[in-house]
């Protein structure tokens, strides 16, 4: 059981029960100088994608996180850092915040907590949530279930308003879809089922470059887009507003 971490995002870079078998998480080889990894759990906030002024995903998965606790053996594997965030550290988000994430990770499940606080004296509103890409040995082997008759926005497919598939498959075509729900989700390859549930985020979001987007991601080795999907716990079509003192916490849960 091996879990591994940076304090640059607080950003899970890799897992896995067993050194024989895949790893829980996708991780480029490319890295690009003091940028944030591509792949394993980046923590978005205080702005989910584009959807807003800050820059894409916001900046907290670009500062470094203090680690308060780091703990593994072969019976649990368990971290906790930290972020304090004070006013106009950016123009557009003159607020403060004190961001916790817990990973937790035992034989059989891992658990990564994210927690929120308004720490400062004004109401902010954010979006964002954790971006985990998950390993695949083949994309298009892929089958997500769990989704289907869910409310959605698709980027590629506008018209789209309601999931039909009773079990989601991608392919080389590149896909971007927010379920307005979180249900329980069944993640299955030719390998392994995983059962992926959270809590507090409110929405999944489904995502792969394809073949064609990939080309132009510039920390993507070639031909790797077939070896991840994202699957993410997230609040992204409706602002989470937090009043001074107040606390958000949400999580991912993942059983094998």
């Amino acid at each position: 059981m091996r879990l591994v971490q940076q304090s640059l995002g607080a950003q899970v870079l890799g897992a896995s029960w067993d050194s024989t078998v895949a790893p829980l998480f996708y991780l480029s080889p490319m890295v690009m100088g003091d940028l944030p990894r591509r792949g394993g759990v980046p923590i978005l906030f205080p702005q989910f994608a584009e959807r807003g002024p800050l820059p894409k995903h916001g900046f907290a998965r670009n500062l470094s996180w203090q680690c308060l606790a780091q703990i593994q053996d072969h019976r649990l594997s368990q971290s906790h850092y930290q972020l304090a965030i004070f006013p106009n550290l950016l123009s557009e988000w003159p607020h403060a915040a004190s961001l916790d994430l817990w990973v937790q990770m035992s034989p059989s499940e891992l658990i990564v907590r994210l927690r929120i606080c308004n720490s400062g004296q004004t109401t902010f509103a954010w979006t964002g949530g954790l971006h985990p890409y998950w390993y695949v040995d083949e994309l298009q082997e892929v089958r997500i279930v769990g989704v289907q008759h869910l409310p959605c926005e698709d980027r590629y497919l506008p018209q789209l308003k309601v999931e039909s598939s009773p079990q989601l498959t991608l392919d080389r075509a590149a896909f971007e879809r927010l379920y307005l729900a979180a249900p329980s989700l069944e993640f299955i390859t030719k390998k392994r089922t995983i059962r992926l549930s959270c809590e507090g985020f409110c929405e999944w979001m489904i995502w792969n470059p394809g073949e064609q987007g990939a080309s132009e991601v510039v920390d993507l080795p070639a031909g790797d887009w077939r070896h991840f999907v994202c699957i993410e716990p997230v609040i992204a079509s409706k602002p989470h507003y937090l009043l001074p003192g107040e606390c958000f916490e949400g999580s991912l849960r993942v059983a094998i």
